[in-house]
């Protein structure tokens, strides 16, 4: 079990002159206080087996094709700058007889008179070279013509390792409306999954130690709560709704709630936090405060109308 945690004044690769001259320190606090037993260090990570104490970052499984995507970019960058830099080459048969090459522009429009070695291109200009030499345009292969298929291949493998589709990684819904929905639906259930285990590691003990708190300051009263443990779930018990879903077509996703609701599949409530994050009881009210004062202001226009 763990006991306790080391805490660190600051990262171990952060800098800050404040705390720079001190040096790195460590600070040991217990996992549980020893008068309360209630936790005092939250460790947020994924749990993936029982007895896991350490977490694993999300982009491990894909941090190595991550980076070397990121050198193949930048190495297909580079060559393609440096291909975009080559213009024209000279073959000649006796390169050391130090003859200068046959001249290209007019004297005058010249950059540099003084370098006859220099080469110069411009539009329409008439080439005469010397005997022995050859024109050759370098053709580097660059930028290359395989680079998307490639990238989409290794972004298709990252997803695939992360859980996310193409689409939603690559933010590109292009191939069609099944596709896209049934991409977002794959998401959502990632992200759901993801939710799940935030919330119960992080927002539920959040809100029972504040909950235990206002209990035991007396701003809350609730009977039975550090005695009785049912009571205690039921007095923390809540639903964590987080942003809603993306509809792509929302006609279709509201006929499809009001059929759930309908069939007794889903609540109102439900389908409410799925669809706007919002909350079914709270928009109830504030229809009927709406409604009321759409009936006050047709009540007014009204009088103002029999008036005239």
């Amino acid at each position: 079990m763990v006991t306790a945690y080391w805490i660190c004044n600051r990262h171990p690769l952060g800098s800050n002159s404040a705390v720079d001259a001190a040096g790195l320190t460590w600070q040991r606090v217990e996992a549980y206080g020893d008068t309360t037993g209630r936790r005092n260090v939250l460790h947020i990570m994924s749990r993936e087996r029982i007895g896991q104490r350490r977490g694993v970052p999300l982009l491990a499984p894909v941090l190595e094709s991550l980076k070397q995507l990121g050198r193949y970019t930048d190495a297909e960058i580079t060559a393609a700058v440096i291909s975009a830099m080559f213009t024209v080459f000279v073959k000649s048969q006796n390169p050391s007889d130090g003859r200068p090459f046959g001249e290209m522009i007019p004297a005058e429009e010249l950059i540099d008179n003084a370098d006859q070695s220099s080469i110069e291109l411009g539009p329409g200009a008439i080439i005469d070279l010397n005997p022995g030499e050859e024109v050759q345009f370098a053709d580097p292969k660059h930028p290359n013509t395989g680079y998307d298929d490639f990238t989409n291949a290794t972004i298709r493998l990252i997803g695939a390792g992360l859980e996310i589709p193409p689409e939603v990684m690559m933010k590109q819904f292009t191939t069609s409306y099944s596709a896209a929905r049934g991409a977002l639906n794959e998401f959502w259930r990632t992200c759901s999954m993801q939710r799940d285990w935030f919330t119960d590691d992080f927002c539920q003990p959040v809100y029972e130690e504040w909950f235990a708190e206002a209990v035991a300051r007396g701003r809350i009263h609730a009977l039975g709560f550090f005695t009785d443990p049912a009571r205690r779930k039921a007095y923390t018990a809540c639903a964590w709704n987080g942003p809603a879903r993306t509809n792509l077509n929302p006609v279709q996703e509201v006929d499809a709630a009001i059929k759930r609701v309908d069939a007794g599949f889903s609540t109102a409530q439900e389908e409410t936090a799925q669809m706007t994050g919002g909350d079914y009881n709270r928009n109830i009210k504030l229809h009927m405060t709406e409604a009321k004062r759409k009936r006050e202001v047709d009540e007014i226009g009204k009088a103002q109308t029999a008036g005239e």
